[in-house]
């Protein structure tokens, strides 16, 4: 049995929905009494008895088909069939059992019930379905005139032209165009339902990248985000070995091995309300303050780089011996001005980051090997906390060289024996 994200059963609402539905079939069999007890002559009681009770039964074995067999969806089209059916016995059953000099117009009670099961059906948002009960109540009533003509008039083309163009022919026309109008904004309930579920799923799957607030940015200004600059936080992560490590491990267990990983750097990174920019086989670009910077980026980057080193260092500790040796993890910190936006490329639009902030954070990830550290983080971020430096544990280093890029910046960094308490 299916369910939905809060864990209810997907048959139990249907249930509820269908419940919902078919009650307003009684509203239908309560105007059918009214004719049966204020509006019937006793030429037709007994037909309009028949009627009721045929509607009552109807009524409760659609009820109980909604509790017992919701996922019976044929069980609709039938019953919706039925109510047509019904729909012109009411309206034009005083026509099969009373003399032909009677009054064979409609009652105003008999009137109300094919627009109140139009709406009935209508509440279903299907097109399909109005068209069936539409066109089968439109074209039955259409049918009664036509007796009802016959029946009064004598024998000629214009005495039963003129007894079938009456207010009775206007009204069956209304109910056409009322059940055009349904349809239309039946179809217009649909394509915006539609929407809804395409903007949903678009946000879940922002959601699985990007932090609620930046998925609705992207959800909102999509490819009218363009590049701007402003300053952010920017994390690289990557696991030490990983092209020999690939060269000798089966895709299979590879393959588990990187989605284990980038869960816990995903779930790490949405929890500090970071984004995540790109995956880069074992490598992981994330940024905290895009699209628009807060006053804790900073402090929010450092907290999920310490948690992100010591959950990493824990989950490869736990992993088997591969080829003789056991992965490590190198993360490089840096803060500063960035480029962040969608770039379009034609086919393939892409948030992104771009700057040398982001080429630094990248270097830095690059001498956490030489250093012996998991955590590289430049003097730059730790300048721009909020809040005090969260341990003693960081070693300093001043005047570093970075692999490809001029100029010395200073670091601190954690050997990759220490572990920091996560705040």
């Amino acid at each position: 049995m299916g369910q939905n994200r809060d864990g209810t059963s997907l048959l139990g609402v249907d249930a509820s929905r269908e419940l919902r539905w078919n009650a307003l079939r009684l509203v239908a069999f309560g105007i059918v009494a009214v004719n049966l007890f204020f509006e019937s002559s006793h030429h037709n009681i007994v037909g309009y008895l028949l009627i009721a009770f045929a509607y009552l039964t109807v009524t409760a074995t659609s009820i109980l088909t909604s509790f017992y067999r919701p996922d019976w969806r044929n069980a609709t089209m039938i019953y919706i069939l039925i109510d047509a059916v019904l729909v012109s016995v009411v309206l034009y059953g005083n026509l099969l059992d009373t003399a032909a000099t009677a009054n064979h117009n409609l009652t105003t009670t008999s009137l109300v019930i094919p627009f109140v099961l139009l709406n009935h059906v209508a509440l279903r948002q299907d097109q399909g379905r109005i068209i069936v009960f539409s066109s089968a109540v439109f074209f039955a009533w259409i049918g009664m005139l036509i007796v009802q003509a016959l029946r009064h008039h004598s024998i000629g083309l214009t005495p039963f032209i003129e007894g079938l163009f009456n207010k009775d022919l206007g009204f069956a026309a209304s109910f056409g165009f009322t059940a055009i109008a349904v349809h239309l904004f039946a179809s217009e309930m649909q394509q915006t339902r539609l929407l809804a579920l395409n903007a949903d799923n678009m946000r879940r799957n922002l959601t699985r990248f990007f932090s609620p607030q930046v998925a609705l940015t992207l959800q909102e200004e999509g490819p009218n985000l363009g590049l701007m600059r402003n300053h952010a936080a920017v994390m690289f992560i990557d696991i030490r070995a990983f092209t020999r490590l690939s060269e000798n491990t089966s895709p299979e267990k590879l393959a588990l091995m990187l989605s284990a990983y980038r869960q816990i750097v995903s779930k790490s990174v949405l929890k500090h309300r970071g984004v995540i920019d790109k995956f880069t086989g074992d490598g992981i670009l994330a940024v905290f303050g895009v699209p628009h910077n807060a006053n804790d980026d900073t402090d929010r980057a450092l907290a999920c780089a310490i948690e992100i080193s010591n959950s990493l260092d824990s989950w490869l500790e736990g992993q088997k011996r591969l080829d003789g040796m056991i992965p490590s993890v190198g993360i490089g910190l840096h803060y500063g001005s960035i480029l962040s936006g969608v770039v379009k490329s034609g086919y393939h639009d892409e948030f992104t980051v771009l700057g040398d902030t982001v080429n630094v954070a990248y270097r830095l990830e690059r001498i956490t090997k030489s250093l012996g550290a998991s955590l590289v983080v430049s003097m730059d971020l730790v300048q721009a906390l909020k809040f005090r430096f969260p341990s003693t544990s960081f070693m300093q280093m001043q005047g570093v060289d970075l692999p490809g890029r001029d100029g010395k910046l200073d670091i601190l960094f954690l050997p990759r024996a220490k572990r920091v308490p996560a705040r």
